[in-house]
Protein backbone atom coordinates (compact mmCIF):
# COMPACT_ATOMS: atom_id res chain seq x y z
CA UNK A 1 0.00 0.00 0.00
CA UNK A 2 2.98 2.42 0.70
CA UNK A 3 4.19 1.68 -2.15
CA UNK A 4 0.78 2.75 -4.65
CA UNK A 5 0.98 5.72 -2.29
CA UNK A 6 4.01 6.77 -3.02
CA UNK A 7 3.16 5.99 -6.70
CA UNK A 8 0.54 8.05 -6.95
CA UNK A 9 1.91 11.07 -5.39
CA UNK A 10 5.19 11.11 -8.21
CA UNK A 11 2.33 10.24 -11.21
CA UNK A 12 0.03 7.71 -12.88
CA UNK A 13 1.12 4.13 -11.38
CA UNK A 14 1.72 1.79 -14.76
CA UNK A 15 -1.44 -0.66 -13.48
CA UNK A 16 0.22 -4.59 -14.15
CA UNK A 17 -1.51 -6.90 -17.17
CA UNK A 18 0.16 -8.77 -18.69
CA UNK A 19 3.72 -9.72 -19.29
CA UNK A 20 6.02 -12.02 -21.59
CA UNK A 21 7.49 -15.27 -20.57
CA UNK A 22 10.62 -16.93 -22.38
CA UNK A 23 11.50 -20.66 -22.44
CA UNK A 24 14.88 -20.30 -23.09
CA UNK A 25 14.29 -20.72 -27.08
CA UNK A 26 12.57 -17.82 -28.29
CA UNK A 27 12.22 -14.05 -28.87
CA UNK A 28 10.27 -11.33 -30.39
CA UNK A 29 11.12 -9.19 -32.71
CA UNK A 30 10.22 -5.58 -33.85
CA UNK A 31 9.01 -4.35 -37.17
CA UNK A 32 10.97 -1.61 -37.51
CA UNK A 33 14.12 -0.96 -36.14
CA UNK A 34 15.65 1.96 -37.11
CA UNK A 35 14.87 3.99 -33.85
CA UNK A 36 16.87 1.49 -31.76
CA UNK A 37 20.14 2.10 -33.93
CA UNK A 38 23.35 3.17 -31.25
CA UNK A 39 25.84 5.15 -33.50
CA UNK A 40 27.72 7.85 -34.04
CA UNK A 41 25.34 11.18 -33.83
CA UNK A 42 23.93 13.27 -31.13
CA UNK A 43 21.15 11.23 -29.91
CA UNK A 44 21.71 9.14 -26.33
CA UNK A 45 19.21 6.16 -25.31
CA UNK A 46 17.86 4.58 -22.42
CA UNK A 47 16.40 1.35 -21.98
CA UNK A 48 14.33 -0.01 -19.03
CA UNK A 49 12.82 -3.07 -18.17
CA UNK A 50 11.36 -5.38 -15.63
CA UNK A 51 12.48 -8.84 -15.37
CA UNK A 52 12.37 -11.66 -13.55
CA UNK A 53 14.33 -14.54 -14.00
CA UNK A 54 14.69 -18.13 -12.96
CA UNK A 55 18.58 -17.63 -12.31
CA UNK A 56 20.12 -14.42 -12.58
CA UNK A 57 23.74 -16.21 -12.22
CA UNK A 58 22.93 -17.88 -15.42
CA UNK A 59 23.76 -16.66 -19.55
CA UNK A 60 20.63 -14.81 -20.05
CA UNK A 61 19.84 -12.70 -23.16
CA UNK A 62 17.79 -10.03 -22.63
CA UNK A 63 17.23 -7.73 -25.91
CA UNK A 64 19.75 -7.08 -29.03
CA UNK A 65 19.76 -5.14 -31.85
CA UNK A 66 21.11 -7.59 -34.08
CA UNK A 67 24.83 -7.23 -35.38
CA UNK A 68 24.92 -4.20 -32.98
CA UNK A 69 23.98 -4.23 -29.13
CA UNK A 70 23.09 -6.71 -26.35
CA UNK A 71 21.81 -6.59 -23.56
CA UNK A 72 22.64 -9.70 -21.35
CA UNK A 73 23.12 -11.35 -18.13
CA UNK A 74 26.52 -13.26 -17.75
CA UNK A 75 28.02 -15.52 -14.90
CA UNK A 76 25.74 -12.92 -12.94
CA UNK A 77 26.95 -9.69 -14.56
CA UNK A 78 25.43 -7.54 -16.27
CA UNK A 79 26.74 -6.42 -20.03
CA UNK A 80 25.82 -4.09 -22.52
CA UNK A 81 27.52 -5.41 -25.36
CA UNK A 82 28.53 -3.52 -28.97
CA UNK A 83 28.98 -6.20 -31.56
CA UNK A 84 30.79 -3.78 -34.18
CA UNK A 85 33.73 -2.83 -31.19
CA UNK A 86 33.95 -6.99 -30.26
CA UNK A 87 33.99 -5.74 -26.45
CA UNK A 88 31.96 -5.08 -23.68
CA UNK A 89 31.14 -1.63 -23.77
CA UNK A 90 29.90 -1.54 -20.38
CA UNK A 91 29.56 -4.03 -17.45
CA UNK A 92 28.27 -4.10 -13.35
CA UNK A 93 28.63 -6.10 -11.17
CA UNK A 94 28.99 -6.09 -7.30
CA UNK A 95 27.09 -5.26 -3.74
CA UNK A 96 25.16 -2.11 -3.57
CA UNK A 97 28.36 -0.86 -1.51
CA UNK A 98 30.38 -1.36 -4.56
CA UNK A 99 32.29 -3.72 -6.28
CA UNK A 100 33.18 -6.97 -3.80
CA UNK A 101 36.37 -9.35 -5.50
CA UNK A 102 33.71 -12.79 -6.19
CA UNK A 103 30.76 -10.95 -6.10
CA UNK A 104 28.06 -10.61 -8.84
CA UNK A 105 24.74 -8.66 -9.65
CA UNK A 106 23.31 -11.75 -8.56
CA UNK A 107 25.30 -12.55 -5.36
CA UNK A 108 25.79 -9.03 -3.93
CA UNK A 109 22.26 -8.82 -2.44
CA UNK A 110 21.12 -6.17 -5.44
CA UNK A 111 18.54 -8.91 -7.02
CA UNK A 112 16.70 -12.51 -6.06
CA UNK A 113 16.27 -15.30 -8.60
CA UNK A 114 12.34 -15.52 -9.10
CA UNK A 115 11.27 -12.34 -8.16
CA UNK A 116 10.75 -8.72 -10.51
CA UNK A 117 13.47 -6.40 -10.25
CA UNK A 118 13.16 -3.40 -12.87
CA UNK A 119 16.73 -2.38 -14.78
CA UNK A 120 17.44 0.83 -16.40
CA UNK A 121 20.17 1.07 -18.02
CA UNK A 122 21.73 4.81 -19.98
CA UNK A 123 23.93 4.37 -22.60
CA UNK A 124 25.99 7.46 -21.54
CA UNK A 125 25.96 6.83 -18.06
CA UNK A 126 28.31 5.05 -16.29
CA UNK A 127 25.85 2.65 -14.09
CA UNK A 128 22.52 1.30 -13.70
CA UNK A 129 19.63 1.95 -11.60
CA UNK A 130 18.14 -1.56 -10.21
CA UNK A 131 14.29 -1.09 -8.32
CA UNK A 132 15.13 2.55 -7.89
CA UNK A 133 18.43 2.79 -6.61
CA UNK A 134 21.49 3.85 -8.76
CA UNK A 135 24.69 1.92 -9.00
CA UNK A 136 28.07 2.58 -10.06
CA UNK A 137 29.70 0.64 -12.70
CA UNK A 138 32.62 -1.66 -12.00
CA UNK A 139 34.70 -2.94 -14.29
CA UNK A 140 34.13 -2.94 -17.96
CA UNK A 141 36.07 -0.88 -21.00
CA UNK A 142 33.71 2.01 -21.03
CA UNK A 143 31.28 3.59 -23.17
CA UNK A 144 31.17 4.58 -26.88
CA UNK A 145 29.71 4.37 -29.78
CA UNK A 146 29.38 2.02 -32.59
CA UNK A 147 31.41 3.29 -35.73
CA UNK A 148 29.64 0.80 -38.02
CA UNK A 149 26.06 1.32 -37.25
CA UNK A 150 23.38 -1.03 -39.51
CA UNK A 151 20.22 0.54 -39.48
CA UNK A 152 18.02 -2.22 -40.66
CA UNK A 153 19.12 -4.79 -38.18
CA UNK A 154 16.45 -6.06 -36.17
CA UNK A 155 15.36 -5.46 -32.40
CA UNK A 156 14.64 -8.70 -30.31
CA UNK A 157 13.11 -9.40 -27.29
CA UNK A 158 13.98 -12.15 -25.41
CA UNK A 159 17.72 -13.09 -26.86
CA UNK A 160 21.05 -11.66 -26.75
CA UNK A 161 24.66 -12.26 -28.66
CA UNK A 162 27.12 -13.05 -25.69
CA UNK A 163 30.65 -11.73 -26.36
CA UNK A 164 31.33 -14.23 -23.81
CA UNK A 165 30.14 -17.37 -25.13
CA UNK A 166 31.78 -16.78 -28.94
CA UNK A 167 28.88 -14.37 -30.32
CA UNK A 168 26.37 -16.95 -30.33
CA UNK A 169 22.87 -16.29 -29.64
CA UNK A 170 21.72 -16.65 -25.87
CA UNK A 171 17.96 -16.77 -25.16
CA UNK A 172 16.36 -16.15 -21.85
CA UNK A 173 14.26 -18.13 -18.92
CA UNK A 174 11.41 -15.94 -17.57
CA UNK A 175 9.36 -13.41 -17.89
CA UNK A 176 10.01 -9.47 -19.25
CA UNK A 177 7.47 -6.39 -19.16
CA UNK A 178 7.49 -2.94 -19.26
CA UNK A 179 10.42 -2.52 -22.15
CA UNK A 180 10.74 1.83 -22.15
CA UNK A 181 13.65 2.58 -24.98
CA UNK A 182 14.44 6.08 -24.85
CA UNK A 183 16.14 8.31 -28.04
CA UNK A 184 17.26 11.28 -26.29
CA UNK A 185 19.17 14.71 -27.68
CA UNK A 186 20.42 14.64 -24.61
CA UNK A 187 21.66 12.41 -21.67
CA UNK A 188 19.05 11.64 -19.23
CA UNK A 189 19.71 12.94 -15.80
CA UNK A 190 19.83 10.92 -12.44
CA UNK A 191 16.60 13.27 -11.66
CA UNK A 192 14.97 11.91 -14.26
CA UNK A 193 15.59 8.64 -14.29
CA UNK A 194 15.09 8.05 -10.96
CA UNK A 195 11.85 9.59 -11.03
CA UNK A 196 10.80 7.12 -13.80
CA UNK A 197 11.86 4.32 -11.47
CA UNK A 198 9.87 5.99 -8.51
CA UNK A 199 11.68 3.13 -6.09
CA UNK A 200 10.65 0.60 -8.08
CA UNK A 201 7.00 1.37 -8.63
CA UNK A 202 7.27 2.52 -12.07
CA UNK A 203 5.36 5.60 -13.61
CA UNK A 204 3.69 6.17 -16.82
CA UNK A 205 7.13 6.64 -19.40
CA UNK A 206 4.47 8.30 -21.53
CA UNK A 207 3.44 11.18 -19.30
CA UNK A 208 5.71 13.83 -18.23
CA UNK A 209 5.29 13.95 -14.00
CA UNK A 210 7.73 15.71 -11.64
CA UNK A 211 11.44 15.14 -12.69
CA UNK A 212 10.64 12.96 -15.01
CA UNK A 213 9.74 15.17 -18.34
CA UNK A 214 11.45 13.15 -21.57
CA UNK A 215 7.86 10.92 -22.43
CA UNK A 216 8.33 12.57 -25.96
CA UNK A 217 11.60 10.67 -26.05
CA UNK A 218 9.69 6.96 -25.70
CA UNK A 219 10.38 5.11 -29.02
CA UNK A 220 9.18 2.13 -28.26
CA UNK A 221 6.91 0.91 -25.11
CA UNK A 222 5.89 -2.55 -24.49
CA UNK A 223 3.53 -3.51 -21.77
CA UNK A 224 2.46 -7.00 -23.41
CA UNK A 225 -1.06 -7.26 -22.83
CA UNK A 226 -0.40 -8.12 -26.74
CA UNK A 227 2.96 -7.40 -29.01
CA UNK A 228 1.77 -3.78 -30.08
CA UNK A 229 3.97 -0.79 -29.14
CA UNK A 230 2.30 1.74 -26.92
CA UNK A 231 4.21 4.41 -28.22
CA UNK A 232 3.33 6.44 -31.10
CA UNK A 233 6.19 4.98 -33.44
CA UNK A 234 3.89 1.50 -34.26
CA UNK A 235 6.90 -0.72 -33.61
CA UNK A 236 4.96 -3.86 -33.42
CA UNK A 237 6.42 -7.09 -31.95
CA UNK A 238 5.99 -10.88 -33.84
CA UNK A 239 7.30 -14.05 -32.97
CA UNK A 240 10.91 -14.53 -34.43
CA UNK A 241 11.74 -18.05 -33.04
CA UNK A 242 9.59 -20.68 -31.06
CA UNK A 243 6.31 -19.41 -29.40
CA UNK A 244 6.81 -17.19 -26.15
CA UNK A 245 3.84 -16.77 -23.95
CA UNK A 246 1.95 -13.49 -23.38
CA UNK A 247 0.55 -14.29 -19.08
Amino acid sequence: MLGLINSLIHGTLITEKGTALFDGNDSYEAADSNDFTVGYDTNHYAVGFRLNLDAFSGTQGIMMKDDEWSIYFYNGNFYFSLHDESEAAFQYWGASAGHISGDTIATGGIVTDGAWHHFLFRTDYNGIVVDGVAHTASGGTGLGWVADENTTSKLYIGKGKALHANDTDIYMTGEIDDVVIWKLGSAMTDAQALAYTNSGDLINPLANSGNYNVSSSVVAYYKFDDLTDSSTNSHTLSISESDPVLI
